[in-house]
């Protein structure tokens, strides 16, 4: 801006200086605009590279958790490892899948092998959907699902009643007081609640389910549990299974990451919504509501942000993707299976 204010000055001392000969003044004229001009693009160019530098280290800073034992995070190429071992020993064992399935999945595990030794994780180079982990062609990709396509029919009315719901109210309140064990600046274990990495705020995660594998807080959430185990197609016994209590505070931001696969969906019942508290998927933008379920594929780049001034409260749940068929999900779960670690 300064050199904007000099060429200004500069301007018009040159304008005092001249004759009166039009011509000249018009010429003179043009050059200190397009001098001005190629000042401002060049500023404006470094301000926003800037920018855009500190965005890519803030993403890349908060788009690992602060969980050791996450396969997203920290254990991805472990978890390719083993599931390529895995895949050669169960793929003969699924009589029903045809020959173009399993070269179909054998090619993604080489691929995603590789991609996964080779990705900067701070990068999304514009895609929408980029699962870290595990990517399964062919079945249908979209931000957010309807309900009724891949929960139980009428859910709200049967598995979800009133009763349901206020059962598991209850349980969250039960368990809530732990987290005032859990430093604000935490990033490990803090009694049952773990605080996960944020740019700004406070996100506690309640694990019920982690990575395939019940965890000690189970028992203190029977009803919960139940109601977990009546969902249709609910996620259990493979790596990339979850269920839990997850509590955004006010003033959170939970930066743009991208799960770990797409063979997944991922449910969330309000329990406490609050006000100017979104999730964004894609390019869509949504709100929780009390007693509904939002599914969303979080393969896809997705973040969350509580403006509002309460805690944002929800049961979270991972559920098969509607368009994998039994014998697919079948070898999927073996390959895949969940790998014990002290929770």
């Amino acid at each position: 801006m300064e050199a904007l204010l000099f060429m200004h000055q500069v301007y018009f001392a040159l304008l005092n200086g001249l004759s009166d000969t039009f011509a000249i003044k018009v010429i003179v004229s043009l050059f200190v605009t397009v001098f001005a001009l190629i000042s401002l693009f060049a500023f404006r160019r470094r301000r926003n590279h800037h920018y855009y530098k500190n965005s890519q280290l803030l993403l890349k800073e908060y788009d690992e958790c602060a969980f050791p034992n996450c396969i997203r995070c920290k254990r991805r190429s472990e978890i390719m490892r083993r599931a390529k071992t895995l895949f050669r020993l169960n793929v003969n064992e699924v009589k029903l899948l045809t020959m173009e399935e399993r070269e179909e999945i054998r090619c993604q595990l080489q691929e995603y092998s590789y991609n996964n030794t080779n990705r900067d994780r701070s990068k999304s180079n514009g895609a929408l959907q980029d699962p870290e982990i595990f990517y399964l062609p062919h079945i249908c990709a979209q931000p957010f699902w309807k309900v009724s396509k891949c929960l139980n029919a009428n859910i709200h009315d049967t598995f979800l009643t009133e009763h349901v719901f206020q059962g598991i109210k209850s349980e969250y309140e039960s368990v809530k007081i732990h987290i005032s064990k859990a430093n604000d600046n935490s990033e490990v274990n803090c009694g049952s609640w773990k605080v996960n990495n944020t740019p700004n705020g406070k996100w506690c995660i309640f694990h019920l389910v982690d990575q395939g594998c019940v965890t000690k807080n189970a028992p203190m959430c029977p009803k919960t549990m139940k109601f977990l185990f009546t969902v249709r197609g609910f996620m259990k016994n493979t790596v990339f299974g979850n269920a839990g209590f997850s509590v955004i505070y006010p003033g959170t931001h939970i930066t743009e990451h991208f799960g770990p696969t797409n063979i997944r969906l991922r449910c969330h019942l309000g329990l406490q919504t609050s006000e100017d508290c979104y999730l964004t998927v894609g390019k869509d933008q949504r709100t929780w509501n009390n007693r509904e379920c939002l599914v969303f594929d979080d393969s896809f780049l997705h973040s969350a942000t509580n403006y509002g001034m309460k805690e944002r409260v929800i049961l979270l749940f991972d559920i098969w993707h509607p368009d994998i068929s039994y014998s697919k999900r079948f070898l999927l779960q073996n390959i895949f299976s969940s790998v014990p670690f002290d929770r």
